[in-house]
């Protein structure tokens, strides 16, 4: 999972072109009957040109299944959530002017099993 924001407001040589993200997906199937969970995605669909604004916001979504869809007999018990590590420290800035970016990033330190509710946020948090 990835966030993107700038991480300067201030333009080198003028703006020619801002980043575009494309339209989300649709949700994925439920994982499986017990964790029910979908993900869904979008992509960079237009790359920022030079000293244009860069896309910023997540490229993948998790959220638990609509109850409907999931068989929740016999996976009460076996409910365990997700849980993420700690956020690691912001990188430097990558950049004095154009809009640089600096990031942080985390790992999965336990992935959700039964009812367990999916971890929901970002790997990387890039930003100003």
């Amino acid at each position: 999972f990835k966030e993107v924001r700038n991480c300067t407001n201030e333009n080198c040589h003028g703006s020619d072109g801002n980043c575009q993200w494309s339209t989300w997906e649709a949700w994925s199937l439920c994982s499986n009957k017990c964790s029910g969970h979908q993900e869904r995605s979008r992509i960079i669909a237009v790359a920022a040109k030079p000293y244009g604004e860069l896309c910023e916001g997540p490229s993948r979504e998790m959220r638990r299944c609509p109850a409907e869809e999931t068989d929740q007999t016999g996976c009460a018990a076996k409910r365990v959530d997700c849980k993420f590590g700690p956020w690691s420290e912001f990188s430097a800035c990558s950049a004095t002017c154009g809009g640089g970016q600096k990031s942080a990033t985390r790992v999965v330190k336990q992935h959700a099993r039964g009812l367990g509710l999916p971890c929901n946020g970002s790997l990387k948090n890039v930003r100003p």
